[in-house]
């Protein structure tokens, strides 16, 4: 049985499928936050995430009427703003990112850090992640997205969700311990 929430969420999608603007525009109010903060986590500026989420929306509503299950909806709009902001990325600045923190995929085990050890350092330690580290941990942490939805959206599988993870925690941790012992 669904939960009364998602299910009125469903009911909601259903009425902007049919055309009914104000079930839309309530879509458009309930998800634009999550969806901005998820753009940041590709290293964009605000003005570049704004632009970005209105070409979402505009992608959505263009094509809502084609959405075979309205229970993917979110996984289906979080996938339109995975492929608008990945288009925004410069390919060199990519390539530049993915190489700069190929060395943090590593797999040795680390002891984990206290949070408020590291709180104050956390932003511009989360700044230096590559791009796939910051979305799949946004994603999960900040969008609170369960791994069957960020491997539906993202194309992998689960066990490659958990992974993924796994190095993105373990390299947000080398770099706040980098940034503890440059502090020191």
């Amino acid at each position: 049985m669904k939960e009364p929430s998602q299910a009125a969420e469903e009911l909601l999608i259903l009425r902007a499928q049919l055309g009914d603007q104000k079930a839309f525009q309530r879509l458009v109010l309930q998800y634009t936050q999550q969806l901005f903060l998820y753009c940041t986590s590709f290293n964009l500026d605000a003005a570049r995430c704004e632009d970005i989420i209105q070409e979402v929306w505009l992608a959505a509503y263009r094509s809502l009427g084609r959405l075979r299950s309205v229970a993917k909806f979110r996984s289906w709009l979080y996938g339109i703003a995975r492929n608008k902001a990945r288009q925004h990325l410069d390919k060199k600045v990519r390539d530049e990112l993915l190489m700069r923190n190929a060395a943090e995929y590593s797999e040795e085990s680390m002891q984990q850090p206290s949070f408020n050890d590291y709180l104050d350092a956390l932003p511009a330690a989360f700044e230096c992640l590559s791009i796939d580290h910051r979305e799949i941990l946004t994603l999960r942490f900040l969008n609170e997205m369960s791994y069957a939805e960020m491997a539906d959206l993202i194309g992998i599988g689960v066990g490659t969700v958990k992974s993924r993870i796994h190095y993105a925690k373990t390299a947000l941790h080398k770099i706040l311990e980098s940034m503890k012992n440059d502090r020191e």
